[in-house]
C-alpha cells in the first residue's frame, strides 16, 4: 500500500505514465522504421496511443482541476 501524500501518488502516477507511453511511442517509431505488412497500422496505432498518453501526463494541470 502506498502510503505518502496524495500528490506523491500523483507524481508517481503521471511519472509511470510517461515512462509508459514514451516506451510506446518508441516502440512505435522502431516499428515504422522497419516496415512490414503490419508494421505501418501498428505502428499508426501505437504512435497514437503512445501520443495522447504523454500529451495527457505532460499536460499542466489547471488550478481548478480536481485532485481524485
Amino acid at each position: 500500500m502506498f502510503r505518502g501524500s496524495r500528490d506523491d501518488l500523483q507524481r508517481f502516477e503521471r511519472a509511470a505514465g510517461a515512462t509508459v507511453s514514451g516506451a510506446l511511442l518508441g516502440t512505435a517509431v522502431v516499428g515504422a522504421r522497419f516496415p512490414r505488412v503490419l508494421a505501418w497500422p501498428l505502428a499508426a496505432a501505437g504512435g497514437l496511443v503512445g501520443a495522447s498518453g504523454l500529451a495527457r501526463v505532460l499536460r499542466p494541470r489547471s488550478s481548478g482541476e480536481k485532485v481524485s
